[in-house]
């Protein structure tokens, strides 16, 4: 089975005894000596799990948020409770505070302003050193919510957690014009990953207090509403413990990645043969030009289970050979794909439409690629996760077919009641 190292994916360095919390330093060297010398005023910390910690988790959590921005608290304060209690349960959390070089007051953009974050936070990872193999978890809270839809809305996470989020973009900027310079368009991102919305009991009776309608709520609230065909039942919270425990649990329960969770109690056990073993099963060994490049895991996707570095592909067109006419014989849309590290080529001409063919060809580098840096035992995760979305894809089709059984026969009755009704003197 795959998993992540801890601090060592990150490839990041610590400033200090790694049992506390402490500063992260920037990677010395990196491709672009435009990075290098930029001097990000973002920072990013990491709070390691627990040596005392029963297991080890291998899926890192995000606590992102801009205090500057939004005028509160940064990260290591905003969830103090939470980082401790993850700790205690074997998950690292990176600390990530975002405060973009550019004065935001310069920007009249809404959208302009939310990519500056997005782009502020990709690079503040990357200095950081190379990124972990799979997406990690990201919580955040109130307005920095909106950077965390942007960010999602173009890069893939494990799982998506908002506390206290705007209920829209327009509610923002009525209760807070000073963060947003213009409207700023709703977020219409199609989450591939779990994503839920947790409100603390205060931020409700504040909305109350403001006669906010109840049917006012989330779009992420609005979708779960509709999947479920009932009345909306919130995730909510009292106390900041009661809230991380409850987002814990709900990550341990919807998120598969977090199934290679090592119990340390059980290796310590182990003898010094078995434990290799076992470590050579669960770890993941990431070949140099995956750490060097852009590429992303992605457990249970059937299109891309990898996601490639266009730096690293060459694409040439050529013409077709075979049955297919004119469109096949005498244009260029033959596709011959190579990834360039490996020296894996790949072509493809399945279809007549040379954009097609791109596009199933980048579909099939990504399979080979991925089963290099998994290896032969790695696909049990990624087949488990494949049937977990069949089976819920098939209990989705049976409730609906059970919802339009149920209408069609209730549909006689009322006909019958209307009729009697009307015959009624």
């Amino acid at each position: 089975m795959l998993r992540t190292a801890s601090a060592a994916a990150y490839g990041l360095r610590y400033a200090a005894s790694t049992s506390t919390l402490c500063r992260i330093a920037p990677r010395a060297a990196t491709s672009s000596s435009r990075m290098n010398s930029k001097r990000f005023k973002s920072t990013l910390k990491i709070f390691p799990a627990s040596s005392s910690a029963p297991r080890e988790v291998p899926t890192p959590i995000i606590f992102l948020t801009a205090s500057k921005w939004t005028s509160s608290a940064p990260a290591a304060e905003a969830f103090s409770q939470w980082i401790q209690h993850f700790s205690s349960q074997g998950y690292e959390s990176v600390l990530l505070d975002l405060d973009p070089d550019q004065p935001l007051s310069d920007i009249k953009d809404s959208s302009k302003l939310m990519e500056l974050f997005e782009k502020d936070a990709i690079e503040t990872l990357r200095q950081a050193g190379s990124a972990p193999p799979f997406p990690p978890v990201m919580i955040t809270r109130g307005p920095a919510s909106l950077i965390a839809q942007t960010y999602v809305s173009s890069r893939p996470l494990t799982a998506l957690q908002l506390i206290d989020p705007p209920i829209n973009n327009a509610y923002l900027r009525k209760d807070h014009p000073e963060l947003l310079p213009g409207e700023l368009a709703e977020f219409d991102f199609e989450a591939t990953f779990p994503v839920r919305v947790v409100w603390c009991q205060a931020e409700l009776q504040r909305q109350q207090d403001k006669h906010v309608p109840w049917y006012d709520v989330h779009r992420i609230e609005h979708e779960r509403e509709e999947e479920a065909d009932e009345s909306l039942d919130r995730y909510t919270y009292v106390e900041e413990k009661q809230g991380a425990e409850s987002a814990q649990e709900w990550l341990e329960e919807e998120v598969d990645s977090l199934d290679d969770i090592i119990d340390r109690s059980e290796l310590a056990e182990e003898s010094p043969v078995t434990s290799s073993s076992s470590k050579s099963n669960t770890s993941l060994e990431l070949p140099d030009w995956f750490t060097a490049g852009d590429y992303t895991l992605q457990p249970g996707s059937r299109k891309y289970p990898l996601i490639l570095d266009e730096k690293d592909l060459a694409e040439k067109f050529i013409r077709g050979s075979g049955p297919g006419g004119q469109a096949i014989n005498k244009l260029s849309t033959n596709v011959q794909l190579t990834h360039l590290p490996t020296g894996t080529k790949l072509t493809c001409q399945e279809t007549r439409s040379r954009d097609r063919n791109r596009e199933l060809a980048r579909r099939r580098m990504s399979l080979t690629l991925e089963k290099l840096v998994r290896g032969e035992g790695g696909g049990s995760r990624i087949d488990r996760q494949i049937e977990k979305e069949r089976k819920k894809k098939m209990n989705k089709k049976k409730k609906q077919k059970k919802r339009l059984r149920e209408k069609e026969q209730s549909a006689p009755d009322e006909t019958k009641a209307d009729s009697s009704v009307s015959q009624e003197p």
